[in-house]
């Protein structure tokens, strides 16, 4: 996500190391490949995701050790149609399943555990589902972080967090539905952080 943060001027805590221009790679027809630069402020607005299928908790499946759904990705035609020839491809960007999906985790996992400091509780350790996946410990990203099949709006909001519990079993569980640039539309995911802690 760096080229649409630095187009968007997003903050960062290493400001200075940010690029100001970003290299795409072109394909033509005939397979042969070169690369167009764009200034950071011009580079094409390109958002990736996955539409993620919904937690194997929720649906009573075992951890698979898989991440099933399909890519999702939104761009912007017009600023790449100033340098790309008809017929030829442009490279918009890259995605890794694993290090997205851990990252939603981490979000998912902060924003659970801070609205309960700030109710005044906090869940014991052996209660937690996502500290071996946000390690790098477990690969079991779709037992507890999920999508839904929902209409994707395009709200004015940059990102959207929401913080809910929900009855599984015979226990609630917490949970943070977390949506990353939203106003593009594009994909919400369901990260189920922990039982509720016992009054």
């Amino acid at each position: 996500m760096l080229p649409l943060r630095a187009r968007m001027n997003i903050q960062t805590r290493r400001p200075k190391s940010r690029p100001k221009e970003f290299k795409v790679p072109i394909y033509s027809p005939d397979g042969e490949q070169h690369s167009v630069t764009f200034q950071s402020t011009h580079v094409p607005t390109t958002c990736i995701g996955v539409r993620l299928d919904p937690p194997t908790l929720v649906q009573g499946l075992p951890p698979t050790g898989r991440v099933t759904g399909e890519l999702y990705a939104k761009h912007s035609q017009d600023a790449l149609n100033v340098k790309l020839a008809p017929g030829h491809a442009a490279l918009i960007g890259k995605f890794r399943i694993e290090p997205f999906c851990r990252m939603i985790a981490k979000i998912g996992h902060a924003h659970v555990v801070a609205a309960l400091v700030a109710e005044g509780t906090h869940p014991p350790i052996e209660d937690m589902f996502l500290p071996s996946i946000i390690l790098g410990e477990s690969n079991e990203f779709q037992h507890y972080v999920g999508g839904d099949e929902d209409e994707l709006d395009e709200p004015p909001a940059m990102h959207q967090l929401r913080f809910n519990r929900y009855i599984l079993g015979d226990r609630k569980v917490l949970v943070s539905t977390v949506r990353l640039f939203a106003m593009f539309g594009m994909p919400r995911y369901h990260v189920i952080a922990c039982y509720e802690p016992r009054r």
